[in-house]
């Protein structure tokens, strides 16, 4: 894509390259004229074009449009529709408007065979390119077409023995690999996050060896997380309009976290949806102390919770929070860390509380 978008002539100096054959030949200048891969400006760079693209044909490509404005993750395209007939429309406008800007969308994937069977071969996905011939990467998950899940692969490589020295800045390069942006691994990667912060209570520098309980306790815990490709996350919410949203939240000395549900009246619960109407929104917590400083005269409160309790009941009202057993919280597992075994299993955790 970013090949395909010129740069304003006299802005083509500030991307010169210098460059010669032989150590004997003279140096030439050259001045790129195309968004280049790796400055930083190319993102921005990149996504406006698009949007221009949106804007400059609203009226003739509506679906298309508003797709290129909303649907894109830099180069990638993650959108869909109830209606056969409708994504097929989308999908044709899309082809036909990114062709106009001289970007031909490849790669297509769909749950429904028939949304990608009258494309060109060379526009859709290829299987060499996954390790899983059924699945396709999608912001660095998986995602299986056939049964319309979502899948995690384990990118940690953790084969060092006692002998060998791992620091401070290996472990917290291995943890970045651990790639789950919704927070369905949470009671798996918080544990991650407590040895790391054992690090900082340690005084270690970077460059540090880590402690031998601290090593062994992440050793065993990339043990643990070969396990992740087993956790398939159902995609589909089912065919509604109407939805309620489910906050829970919970606290413990080492770490906080919440945990979202969007539920409907049929027993179909999942952690994220693609763009929806929320009819009902409502938080849970287990501590009657907090219950007590949301409902009570802000005014009452020191300064620190005051601020607090101002910001939370500006996104939701005290009315619409709730109070939870500690065993009912679906949020408590991710404050204090489960194995990979224990939270397969657990049901509050992927089920509706």
């Amino acid at each position: 894509m970013f090949r395909q978008i010129l740069i304003r002539e006299q802005d083509t100096s500030l991307q010169t390259i210098v460059w010669r054959s032989t150590p004997d030949e003279p140096l030439r200048e050259y001045h790129l004229t195309t968004v280049t891969y790796g400055t930083k400006a190319a993102p921005f760079l990149a996504m406006r074009t698009l949007r221009q693209i949106a804007l400059d044909h609203a009226i003739n490509y509506p679906l298309a449009a508003a797709a290129l404005q909303s649907s894109f993750y830099m180069d990638d395209l993650m959108s869909g529709h109830d209606d056969k007939i409708q994504i097929k429309e989308l999908q044709r406008q899309l082809i036909k408007v990114l062709q106009g800007a001289g970007m031909n969308l490849r790669k297509w994937s769909s749950n429904n065979p028939d949304i990608i069977n009258d494309l060109p071969s060379n526009q859709t996905s290829t299987p060499l390119e996954f390790r899983d011939v059924e699945s396709r990467k999608t912001l660095g998950l998986k995602w299986n077409p056939l049964s319309d899940a979502f899948s995690f692969q384990n990118k940690i490589d953790h084969k060092t023995n006692d002998n060998q020295k791992y620091t401070k800045r290996q472990l917290l390069s291995d943890i970045s690999r651990i790639y789950d942006p919704l927070g369905w691994l949470s009671p798996l990667t918080i544990r991650a996050k407590m040895i790391f912060q054992q690090t900082w209570l340690s005084n270690l520098q970077w460059d540090d060896e880590l402690p031998a309980d601290i090593h062994k306790e992440w050793r065993l815990l990339t043990v643990d997380l070969k396990t992740i490709e087993k956790f398939p996350i159902d995609r589909y919410l089912g065919d509604k309009r109407t939805y309620q949203l489910h906050g829970f939240c919970d606290a413990s000395e080492k770490a906080y976290a919440c945990a979202v549900y969007i539920t409907v009246k049929v027993t179909v619960t999942v952690k994220v949806a693609a763009i929806i109407s929320v009819s009902t929104i409502n938080a849970w917590t287990d501590s009657m102390v907090v219950l007590g400083w949301l409902n009570g005269d802000v005014t009452r409160w020191k300064a620190f919770v005051a601020n607090r309790v101002r910001q939370i009941t500006e996104v939701i009202p005290p009315s619409q929070w709730h109070h939870v057993r500690s065993e009912d919280n679906a949020a408590d597992c991710a404050t204090r860390g489960l194995s990979s075994i224990s939270l397969q299993e657990h049901k509050l955790w992927w089920a509706d509380p």
